[in-house]
């Protein structure tokens, strides 16, 4: 008695069907991934908006975008990213953290170099800063200095400042135009700079 089985050609054919099959479904796997990515980015947003009114609500105004030693964000001491800690769980990083200490001394650079979840975008690649030899943890989120702030050292001082300068502290009072038409922080991903390409 003979027994059946596959030939050659009928299991070839089989793989074909299934490969082309996995050819179509990898593309949209991959949309509904970072779609999801994207509400995660979204949520991150939000959580840390909420953070802001919170904070706000306990001081009376917005934590600056930097604590540093002169206008220059080049030599910031702390992101205003610390104040916010305590409103987003991480009560005991805060804690351990020393604010008349610049971030890289050697008292808060274990908290500096903690990598926080809500800190980071999944669809980015999160590069880790460094500077001076010193390496920070990544954060894919950035407070808005104003439009066109990256060109100037100081542009607190011109109408297009925004809620986050260096060492300046702003209320929702001072915000003309109600905070839901306020810019105040936005995704920042790393990777390739747009000057570099």
């Amino acid at each position: 008695m003979r027994r059946k089985a596959f030939t050659l050609v009928e299991l070839l054919v089989v793989i074909a069907i299934i490969s082309v099959l996995m050819a179509l479904l990898l593309p949209a796997i991959q949309k509904v991934r970072e779609a999801a990515n994207r509400l995660r980015c979204g949520s991150h947003l939000r959580q840390l908006g909420l953070a802001l009114h919170m904070y706000h609500q306990d001081y009376g105004s917005f934590p600056p975008g930097v604590v540093a030693d002169s206008p220059d964000l080049r030599d910031g001491k702390h992101s205003g990213l610390v104040f916010l800690l305590p409103y987003l769980e991480q009560q005991a990083l805060f804690n351990a953290y020393d604010l008349s200490q610049p971030w890289k001394a050697s008292v808060n650079l274990a908290v500096a170099q903690q990598r926080i979840p809500i800190f980071i975008c999944p669809t980015g690649a999160s590069p880790v800063p460094q500077t001076g030899g010193f390496d920070g943890a990544p954060t894919d989120y950035a407070f808005c200095k104003g439009a066109n702030a990256y060109l100037c050292q100081n542009p607190s001082l011109g109408p297009d400042a925004g809620l986050f300068d260096v060492n300046r502290t702003r209320r929702i009072a001072d915000i003309r135009d109600g905070t839901s038409s306020t810019f105040a922080m936005g995704d920042a991903v790393g990777g390739v700079r747009a000057w570099d390409s």
